[in-house]
Protein backbone atom coordinates (compact mmCIF):
# COMPACT_ATOMS: atom_id res chain seq x y z
CA UNK A 1 0.00 0.00 0.00
CA UNK A 2 1.21 3.52 -0.74
CA UNK A 3 0.23 7.16 -0.89
CA UNK A 4 0.46 8.83 -4.31
CA UNK A 5 1.50 12.48 -4.58
CA UNK A 6 1.26 14.44 -7.80
CA UNK A 7 2.77 17.92 -7.81
CA UNK A 8 2.45 20.53 -10.57
CA UNK A 9 1.78 17.88 -13.21
CA UNK A 10 1.60 19.17 -16.77
CA UNK A 11 1.22 17.00 -19.85
CA UNK A 12 1.28 18.51 -23.33
CA UNK A 13 0.93 16.88 -26.71
CA UNK A 14 2.51 19.51 -28.94
CA UNK A 15 0.61 22.72 -28.18
CA UNK A 16 -2.35 20.89 -26.65
CA UNK A 17 -2.58 20.63 -22.87
CA UNK A 18 -3.95 17.27 -21.72
CA UNK A 19 -3.32 18.05 -18.02
CA UNK A 20 -2.72 21.52 -16.56
CA UNK A 21 -0.85 22.03 -13.30
CA UNK A 22 -2.44 19.15 -11.38
CA UNK A 23 -1.73 18.86 -7.65
CA UNK A 24 -3.24 15.83 -5.96
CA UNK A 25 -2.61 13.56 -2.98
CA UNK A 26 -4.19 10.09 -3.01
CA UNK A 27 -4.18 8.62 0.47
CA UNK A 28 -2.81 5.23 1.39
CA UNK A 29 -5.62 2.67 1.01
CA UNK A 30 -8.00 5.14 -0.67
CA UNK A 31 -10.39 4.38 -3.54
CA UNK A 32 -10.16 7.54 -5.65
CA UNK A 33 -12.07 8.05 -8.88
CA UNK A 34 -10.99 10.38 -11.68
CA UNK A 35 -14.25 11.50 -13.30
CA UNK A 36 -14.96 13.62 -16.33
CA UNK A 37 -16.00 13.63 -20.00
CA UNK A 38 -13.84 12.32 -22.83
CA UNK A 39 -10.75 14.46 -23.32
CA UNK A 40 -10.71 15.86 -19.78
CA UNK A 41 -7.26 14.46 -18.91
CA UNK A 42 -8.25 11.67 -16.52
CA UNK A 43 -6.70 8.79 -18.52
CA UNK A 44 -3.57 10.81 -19.25
CA UNK A 45 -3.20 11.38 -15.49
CA UNK A 46 -3.60 7.65 -14.84
CA UNK A 47 -1.10 6.73 -17.54
CA UNK A 48 1.37 9.24 -16.13
CA UNK A 49 1.12 7.58 -12.70
CA UNK A 50 1.68 4.22 -14.39
CA UNK A 51 4.67 5.46 -16.38
CA UNK A 52 2.99 4.79 -19.72
CA UNK A 53 3.13 8.53 -20.44
CA UNK A 54 6.04 10.77 -19.51
CA UNK A 55 4.79 14.03 -17.98
CA UNK A 56 6.01 17.27 -19.54
CA UNK A 57 6.54 18.88 -16.13
CA UNK A 58 5.93 18.00 -12.49
CA UNK A 59 6.66 15.13 -10.12
CA UNK A 60 4.95 11.87 -9.19
CA UNK A 61 5.66 10.06 -5.92
CA UNK A 62 4.44 6.55 -5.08
CA UNK A 63 5.07 6.14 -1.39
CA UNK A 64 8.35 7.89 -0.58
CA UNK A 65 9.83 7.23 -4.06
CA UNK A 66 10.01 9.78 -6.85
CA UNK A 67 9.03 7.66 -9.85
CA UNK A 68 9.48 10.15 -12.71
CA UNK A 69 12.31 8.15 -14.25
CA UNK A 70 11.17 4.64 -13.30
CA UNK A 71 9.82 2.22 -15.89
CA UNK A 72 6.22 0.99 -15.40
CA UNK A 73 7.51 -2.41 -14.26
CA UNK A 74 9.59 -0.82 -11.50
CA UNK A 75 6.78 1.27 -9.98
CA UNK A 76 5.07 -1.60 -8.12
CA UNK A 77 1.69 -0.88 -9.69
CA UNK A 78 -0.86 -3.08 -11.46
CA UNK A 79 -3.13 -1.77 -14.20
CA UNK A 80 -6.48 -3.03 -15.47
CA UNK A 81 -7.54 -1.72 -18.87
CA UNK A 82 -10.89 -1.16 -20.55
CA UNK A 83 -9.98 -3.99 -22.92
CA UNK A 84 -8.93 -6.96 -20.83
CA UNK A 85 -5.81 -7.76 -22.88
CA UNK A 86 -5.84 -11.45 -21.93
CA UNK A 87 -3.57 -13.84 -23.78
CA UNK A 88 -6.02 -15.86 -25.93
CA UNK A 89 -3.84 -19.00 -26.08
CA UNK A 90 -3.44 -19.23 -22.28
CA UNK A 91 -5.91 -20.56 -19.75
CA UNK A 92 -7.34 -18.30 -17.06
CA UNK A 93 -4.86 -19.85 -14.60
CA UNK A 94 -1.91 -19.08 -16.87
CA UNK A 95 -3.13 -15.54 -17.55
CA UNK A 96 -3.31 -14.82 -13.83
CA UNK A 97 0.03 -16.52 -13.19
CA UNK A 98 1.84 -14.73 -16.02
CA UNK A 99 3.31 -11.80 -14.01
CA UNK A 100 4.49 -14.17 -11.26
CA UNK A 101 6.30 -16.39 -13.76
CA UNK A 102 7.92 -13.28 -15.25
CA UNK A 103 9.25 -12.54 -11.73
CA UNK A 104 10.49 -16.15 -11.42
CA UNK A 105 8.37 -16.86 -8.34
CA UNK A 106 8.63 -20.51 -7.23
CA UNK A 107 5.97 -22.77 -8.74
CA UNK A 108 4.33 -23.81 -5.42
CA UNK A 109 3.90 -20.15 -4.44
CA UNK A 110 2.44 -19.33 -7.87
CA UNK A 111 -0.10 -22.14 -7.45
CA UNK A 112 -1.05 -20.94 -3.98
CA UNK A 113 -1.37 -17.26 -4.94
CA UNK A 114 -3.35 -17.87 -8.14
CA UNK A 115 -5.84 -20.13 -6.38
CA UNK A 116 -6.20 -17.69 -3.47
CA UNK A 117 -6.99 -14.83 -5.85
CA UNK A 118 -9.37 -17.02 -7.88
CA UNK A 119 -11.23 -17.88 -4.67
CA UNK A 120 -11.59 -14.18 -3.82
CA UNK A 121 -13.01 -13.49 -7.28
CA UNK A 122 -15.12 -16.67 -7.31
CA UNK A 123 -13.57 -18.01 -10.54
CA UNK A 124 -11.89 -21.21 -9.24
CA UNK A 125 -14.06 -23.28 -11.58
CA UNK A 126 -12.92 -21.26 -14.61
CA UNK A 127 -9.15 -21.60 -14.24
CA UNK A 128 -8.80 -24.23 -16.98
CA UNK A 129 -10.78 -22.27 -19.57
CA UNK A 130 -9.36 -19.98 -22.24
CA UNK A 131 -10.63 -16.39 -22.71
CA UNK A 132 -12.89 -17.29 -25.66
CA UNK A 133 -14.76 -19.69 -23.36
CA UNK A 134 -15.46 -16.94 -20.81
CA UNK A 135 -18.16 -14.28 -20.66
CA UNK A 136 -17.26 -10.59 -20.51
CA UNK A 137 -17.67 -10.51 -16.74
CA UNK A 138 -15.56 -13.64 -16.29
CA UNK A 139 -12.81 -12.20 -18.48
CA UNK A 140 -12.90 -9.05 -16.38
CA UNK A 141 -12.43 -11.09 -13.21
CA UNK A 142 -9.44 -12.86 -14.78
CA UNK A 143 -7.92 -9.47 -15.69
CA UNK A 144 -8.49 -8.31 -12.11
CA UNK A 145 -6.94 -11.51 -10.81
CA UNK A 146 -3.84 -10.97 -12.94
CA UNK A 147 -3.46 -7.52 -11.34
CA UNK A 148 -4.23 -8.69 -7.79
CA UNK A 149 -1.88 -11.66 -7.79
CA UNK A 150 1.15 -9.38 -7.91
CA UNK A 151 0.15 -7.73 -4.60
CA UNK A 152 1.11 -4.27 -5.84
CA UNK A 153 1.20 -1.07 -3.81
CA UNK A 154 -1.29 0.60 -6.18
CA UNK A 155 -4.08 -0.54 -8.51
CA UNK A 156 -4.79 1.62 -11.56
CA UNK A 157 -8.04 0.99 -13.45
CA UNK A 158 -8.93 2.61 -16.76
CA UNK A 159 -12.71 2.30 -17.33
CA UNK A 160 -12.65 -1.46 -16.68
CA UNK A 161 -16.45 -1.91 -16.68
CA UNK A 162 -17.31 0.03 -19.85
CA UNK A 163 -17.73 -3.04 -22.06
CA UNK A 164 -20.07 -4.93 -19.70
CA UNK A 165 -23.85 -4.92 -19.92
CA UNK A 166 -25.81 -2.82 -17.40
CA UNK A 167 -26.74 -5.63 -14.98
CA UNK A 168 -23.23 -7.08 -14.89
CA UNK A 169 -21.73 -3.60 -14.52
CA UNK A 170 -23.84 -3.05 -11.39
CA UNK A 171 -22.70 -6.39 -9.94
CA UNK A 172 -19.05 -5.66 -10.71
CA UNK A 173 -19.29 -2.21 -9.06
CA UNK A 174 -20.33 -3.92 -5.84
CA UNK A 175 -17.61 -6.55 -6.15
CA UNK A 176 -14.87 -4.01 -6.83
CA UNK A 177 -15.88 -1.88 -3.87
CA UNK A 178 -15.93 -4.96 -1.61
CA UNK A 179 -12.61 -6.13 -3.02
CA UNK A 180 -10.91 -2.78 -2.41
CA UNK A 181 -12.22 -2.78 1.16
CA UNK A 182 -10.82 -6.29 1.72
CA UNK A 183 -7.42 -5.55 0.17
CA UNK A 184 -7.15 -2.04 1.69
CA UNK A 185 -4.93 -1.13 -1.27
CA UNK A 186 -4.69 2.29 -2.92
CA UNK A 187 -6.87 2.25 -6.01
CA UNK A 188 -7.17 4.93 -8.72
CA UNK A 189 -10.12 4.38 -11.03
CA UNK A 190 -10.91 6.31 -14.22
CA UNK A 191 -14.47 6.62 -15.52
CA UNK A 192 -16.88 8.97 -17.29
CA UNK A 193 -19.82 7.27 -15.54
CA UNK A 194 -20.94 9.30 -12.55
CA UNK A 195 -22.92 6.37 -11.12
CA UNK A 196 -19.68 4.37 -10.86
CA UNK A 197 -17.92 7.34 -9.28
CA UNK A 198 -20.67 8.10 -6.75
CA UNK A 199 -21.26 4.50 -5.70
CA UNK A 200 -17.67 3.24 -5.44
CA UNK A 201 -15.29 5.99 -4.39
CA UNK A 202 -14.03 7.43 -1.13
CA UNK A 203 -13.33 10.66 -3.00
CA UNK A 204 -13.99 11.93 -6.53
CA UNK A 205 -11.71 14.13 -8.62
CA UNK A 206 -13.77 15.93 -11.27
CA UNK A 207 -11.72 17.09 -14.28
CA UNK A 208 -12.51 19.12 -17.38
CA UNK A 209 -10.19 20.26 -20.17
CA UNK A 210 -7.18 19.05 -18.20
CA UNK A 211 -8.04 21.12 -15.11
CA UNK A 212 -9.05 19.77 -11.70
CA UNK A 213 -12.50 21.25 -11.04
CA UNK A 214 -13.24 19.80 -7.61
CA UNK A 215 -12.15 17.05 -5.25
CA UNK A 216 -14.30 15.71 -2.42
CA UNK A 217 -16.48 12.91 -1.16
CA UNK A 218 -19.35 11.88 -3.44
CA UNK A 219 -21.83 13.70 -1.18
CA UNK A 220 -19.71 16.88 -1.11
CA UNK A 221 -19.37 16.98 -4.88
CA UNK A 222 -23.10 16.36 -5.34
CA UNK A 223 -24.38 18.78 -2.71
CA UNK A 224 -21.75 21.51 -2.95
CA UNK A 225 -20.46 21.76 -6.54
CA UNK A 226 -17.58 24.24 -6.66
CA UNK A 227 -17.99 25.23 -10.32
CA UNK A 228 -20.66 25.47 -12.98
CA UNK A 229 -19.11 22.51 -14.80
CA UNK A 230 -19.41 20.23 -11.74
CA UNK A 231 -22.97 21.42 -11.12
CA UNK A 232 -24.03 20.52 -14.65
CA UNK A 233 -22.04 17.29 -14.89
CA UNK A 234 -22.92 15.58 -11.60
CA UNK A 235 -26.45 14.33 -11.00
CA UNK A 236 -29.20 12.58 -12.95
CA UNK A 237 -31.28 14.44 -13.91
CA UNK A 238 -28.62 17.18 -13.86
CA UNK A 239 -28.94 20.39 -11.88
CA UNK A 240 -31.04 23.03 -13.67
CA UNK A 241 -28.94 26.15 -14.31
CA UNK A 242 -30.57 29.50 -15.12
CA UNK A 243 -28.81 32.76 -16.01
CA UNK A 244 -29.96 35.95 -14.35
CA UNK A 245 -29.14 38.72 -11.90
CA UNK A 246 -30.00 40.06 -8.46
CA UNK A 247 -32.67 42.77 -8.31
CA UNK A 248 -34.75 43.85 -5.30
CA UNK A 249 -33.43 40.89 -3.26
CA UNK A 250 -34.69 38.43 -5.88
CA UNK A 251 -33.07 36.33 -8.59
CA UNK A 252 -34.56 37.35 -11.95
CA UNK A 253 -33.93 35.79 -15.36
CA UNK A 254 -33.55 37.98 -18.49
CA UNK A 255 -37.26 37.69 -19.34
CA UNK A 256 -38.29 38.86 -15.87
CA UNK A 257 -40.89 36.06 -15.64
CA UNK A 258 -38.71 33.73 -13.56
CA UNK A 259 -38.45 35.66 -10.29
CA UNK A 260 -37.41 34.01 -7.00
CA UNK A 261 -37.27 35.95 -3.74
CA UNK A 262 -34.02 35.07 -1.91
CA UNK A 263 -33.47 34.91 1.82
CA UNK A 264 -31.34 37.53 3.56
CA UNK A 265 -28.15 35.42 4.05
CA UNK A 266 -28.11 34.50 0.35
CA UNK A 267 -28.58 38.12 -0.73
CA UNK A 268 -25.79 39.21 1.63
CA UNK A 269 -23.37 36.63 0.17
CA UNK A 270 -24.11 37.75 -3.39
CA UNK A 271 -23.68 41.44 -2.54
CA UNK A 272 -20.47 40.69 -0.65
CA UNK A 273 -19.09 38.83 -3.66
CA UNK A 274 -20.01 41.66 -6.02
CA UNK A 275 -20.99 39.53 -9.03
CA UNK A 276 -23.53 41.07 -11.39
CA UNK A 277 -24.15 38.16 -13.78
CA UNK A 278 -25.38 35.13 -11.86
CA UNK A 279 -26.42 31.53 -12.48
CA UNK A 280 -29.11 29.92 -10.32
CA UNK A 281 -28.90 26.15 -9.77
CA UNK A 282 -31.36 23.72 -8.17
CA UNK A 283 -31.85 19.94 -8.24
CA UNK A 284 -35.23 18.21 -8.77
CA UNK A 285 -35.42 16.81 -5.22
CA UNK A 286 -34.97 20.32 -3.76
CA UNK A 287 -38.27 21.50 -5.24
CA UNK A 288 -41.59 20.53 -3.65
CA UNK A 289 -45.23 21.39 -4.17
CA UNK A 290 -46.03 24.38 -1.96
CA UNK A 291 -48.62 23.92 0.74
CA UNK A 292 -48.57 27.55 1.92
CA UNK A 293 -49.35 30.73 0.00
CA UNK A 294 -47.92 32.55 -1.73
CA UNK A 295 -45.66 29.93 -3.36
CA UNK A 296 -42.09 30.73 -4.41
CA UNK A 297 -42.89 30.03 -8.07
CA UNK A 298 -45.70 28.69 -10.23
CA UNK A 299 -44.80 26.14 -12.90
CA UNK A 300 -46.81 24.64 -15.75
CA UNK A 301 -46.42 20.90 -16.35
CA UNK A 302 -44.71 20.51 -19.73
CA UNK A 303 -43.58 16.89 -19.58
CA UNK A 304 -44.11 13.82 -17.39
CA UNK A 305 -41.48 11.07 -17.25
CA UNK A 306 -42.62 7.99 -15.24
CA UNK A 307 -39.64 5.94 -14.04
CA UNK A 308 -41.43 3.35 -11.91
CA UNK A 309 -40.19 4.26 -8.45
CA UNK A 310 -40.56 7.99 -9.16
CA UNK A 311 -41.86 10.45 -11.73
CA UNK A 312 -39.91 13.42 -13.08
CA UNK A 313 -41.99 16.45 -14.11
CA UNK A 314 -40.69 19.25 -16.34
CA UNK A 315 -42.23 22.52 -15.17
CA UNK A 316 -42.21 25.58 -17.41
CA UNK A 317 -41.79 29.04 -15.88
CA UNK A 318 -41.66 31.54 -18.72
CA UNK A 319 -38.80 30.38 -20.93
CA UNK A 320 -37.16 28.37 -18.13
CA UNK A 321 -37.62 24.73 -17.13
CA UNK A 322 -37.33 23.26 -13.64
CA UNK A 323 -37.69 19.58 -12.79
CA UNK A 324 -39.65 18.11 -9.90
CA UNK A 325 -38.94 14.63 -8.53
CA UNK A 326 -42.20 13.14 -7.19
CA UNK A 327 -43.63 9.88 -5.88
CA UNK A 328 -45.34 7.75 -8.55
CA UNK A 329 -48.62 8.17 -6.67
CA UNK A 330 -48.67 11.88 -7.53
CA UNK A 331 -50.49 12.42 -10.82
CA UNK A 332 -50.12 15.80 -12.52
CA UNK A 333 -51.52 16.41 -15.98
CA UNK A 334 -49.86 18.31 -18.82
CA UNK A 335 -50.80 21.97 -18.59
CA UNK A 336 -51.54 21.89 -14.83
CA UNK A 337 -50.36 24.89 -12.84
CA UNK A 338 -48.29 23.78 -9.85
CA UNK A 339 -47.33 26.01 -6.87
CA UNK A 340 -43.67 25.39 -5.99
CA UNK A 341 -41.57 25.69 -2.86
CA UNK A 342 -37.80 26.08 -3.32
CA UNK A 343 -35.45 24.84 -0.59
CA UNK A 344 -33.40 28.00 -0.02
CA UNK A 345 -30.83 26.07 1.99
CA UNK A 346 -30.08 23.87 -1.03
CA UNK A 347 -30.01 26.33 -3.94
CA UNK A 348 -26.68 27.34 -5.47
CA UNK A 349 -25.68 30.68 -6.96
CA UNK A 350 -22.67 30.90 -9.28
CA UNK A 351 -20.73 33.82 -10.68
CA UNK A 352 -21.25 33.62 -14.44
CA UNK A 353 -17.89 35.25 -15.22
CA UNK A 354 -15.65 33.08 -12.99
CA UNK A 355 -18.04 30.08 -13.02
CA UNK A 356 -17.26 29.62 -9.31
CA UNK A 357 -19.87 29.00 -6.61
CA UNK A 358 -20.91 32.00 -4.51
CA UNK A 359 -23.62 30.27 -2.45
Amino acid sequence: MAEIRITNLIKRFGDVYAVRDLNLTINDGEFLVLLGPSGCGKTTTLRSIAGLERQTEGDIFIGPRLVNDLRPGDRDIAMVFQFYALYPHLTAFDNIAFPLRAQRIPIPEIEQRVRAVAAQLRIEHLLNRRPRQLSGGEQQRVALGRAMVRRPQVFLMDEPLTNLDAALRADMRTELKHLQHELATTMVYVTHDQVEAMSMSHRIVVMNLGVLQQIGTPLDVYRRPATLFVAGFIGSPPMRLIDGELADDAFIDPSGIFRLKLNAPTVARIREHGATKLVFGIRPEEITIAQETPPDLIGIVALREPLGDETIYDLQIGTQLLQLRAAPTLRLNLGDQVPLKIDQQALRIFDRQSEQAIV
